[in-house]
């Protein structure tokens, strides 16, 4: 149940630290993104972190791909990434009838493209990376840790908007975990980001499709 990562990725105790600074920022740059009263600075030093410790395992890593989950491709890759995709519609009608929406959408219009490509990002970096990158914290303590840091950035996200919005945090934060356990079981089992990449995406373009633009979360 290893997913393969770069054989310098989860090497040492210094890596394992690298991820977890690469989480803080990430956190930090959510927390302050949309915060009308502290400098965009704090924001801004939180992606620095980020930035930072992604370069370090660049540098030290023999394979970019691999760090980021990213490869190798086996036989098995387009039926793990099929499964993420199919189970990523399910939890996006699953969520649309949570909401009170119809369960498929009416339309896709202009912010759901973007809404699949930012979810995509999201797991390169936390289960492609992160997760990779911890892997001396055995299978289940990685997938656990990626679901953590993940989870507290999208908290953070949320936790001091800078427009008026009704936000259940709590169900964020249990859906957040809850699905980064699953997504990363995906990671672990196919060995590659491909599968929760695409469950991500494929969620996302169902929850969003009908946005025409980008909802405060995003940039405001």
């Amino acid at each position: 149940m290893a997913a393969t990562s770069d054989k310098s990725a989860g090497a040492g105790w210094l890596d394992v630290g690298e991820a977890a600074v690469a989480g803080a920022g990430m956190v930090v740059f959510a927390l302050f993104a949309h915060s009308l009263s502290v400098p965009f600075a704090f924001s801004a030093a939180g992606l620095t972190l980020t930035a930072a410790a992604l370069v370090r395992a660049v540098v030290r890593s023999r394979s970019p791909l691999i760090l980021f989950g990213l490869a190798p491709v086996a036989r098995k890759t387009a039926l793990y990434a099929a499964l993420g995709a199919a189970l990523g519609l399910a939890l996006g009608v699953w969520y649309r009838w949570h909401i009170g929406a119809p369960p498929l959408p009416e339309a896709f219009k202009g912010f759901a493209l973007l809404a699949a490509v930012i979810g995509s990002a999201e797991e390169i970096l936390y289960r492609g990376y992160v997760q990779g990158r911890v892997g001396r914290l055995g299978a289940l303590g990685a997938v656990a840790c990626a679901a953590l840091l993940h989870t507290a950035y999208k908290s953070a996200l949320f936790a001091l908007p800078g427009a008026a919005a009704t936000i259940d945090l709590e169900f964020i934060v249990a859906a957040t975990f809850i699905g980064g356990l699953v997504f990363g079981a995906l990671r672990q089992f196919s060995g590659n980001v491909l599968a929760p990449l695409a469950a991500h995406a494929a969620f996302d373009l169902v929850v969003y499709a009908e946005l025409a633009a980008a909802p405060w979360w995003v940039w405001s």
